[in-house]
């Protein structure tokens, strides 16, 4: 509502504030930070008037969207003045407000943990780890192995909608003889010769040979 180049003022400082804040929060080492400011939010200003139900919205956006008058602080006044100031007196009370607003956004890039580093994550903070890393540590293993298996159960838990997880540990669940689990996870497992090979042997140790077969044999 006031001046743009009073609001300019504000604007970066605003921003430089928020960056000092930021920076006080955390310790982003060497990482370059750039800061930008925008004195007059008139695309928020338009969103707003364009969702609310003003009676004179059509005017206002008019005005808001308008080539001319170029400078802004002509422009706002013909908003200050249409109609009276009515619809100016809501928009200062109930949009204004939320156009004061500072953002900031960080870009990262995540490091991939050794196979050191997610053996030991794997059983303390699985969620950290990517379903690449987990099958890394697995190798680590002796395939079979009640370490080897376990993996593969945190994988599954960790994706429970994947169907390379589900496949893993449902082929698992097969070598350990846990049959409900392992037609559970193959179930939800990718087709493919591996599913086939652990869907078949699933059949022969339930003791349905023939079926077994049959499954065998579209390989």
């Amino acid at each position: 509502e006031g001046g743009y180049a009073n609001n300019a003022r504000l604007a970066e400082g605003r921003a430089e504030a928020l960056l000092s804040y930021v920076e006080s929060l955390y310790d982003f080492g060497n990482a370059r930070m750039t800061v930008d400011s925008e004195p007059e939010d008139w695309a928020g200003l338009e969103k707003a008037v364009e969702a609310g139900n003003l009676p004179d919205k059509a005017e206002l956006l008019a005005i808001i969207r308008a080539d001319e008058p170029a400078d802004y602080d002509q422009r706002e006044w013909k908003l200050k003045t249409l109609n009276g100031g009515t619809s100016y007196k809501i928009l200062l009370r109930d949009v204004y407000p939320a156009l004061r607003h500072s953002d900031y956004q960080v870009d990262y890039t995540i490091r991939n943990f050794t196979v050191d580093e997610a053996k030991q994550l794997i059983f303390e903070d699985p969620s950290q780890l990517s379903l690449n890393e987990m099958f890394q540590v697995a190798q680590t293993y002796e395939a079979g192995s009640p370490e080897f298996n376990e993996v593969f159960e945190i994988a599954v838990r960790m994706y429970p909608n994947d169907p390379v997880s589900n496949l893993n540990a449902g082929i698992s669940a097969v070598q350990t003889k846990q049959f409900d689990k392992a037609r559970r996870y193959l179930d939800k497992a990718q087709d493919c010769p591996e599913k086939q090979l652990a869907e078949a042997a699933l059949l022969m140790y339930e003791g349905q040979t023939d079926e077994a077969k049959s499954r065998l044999e579209q390989l």
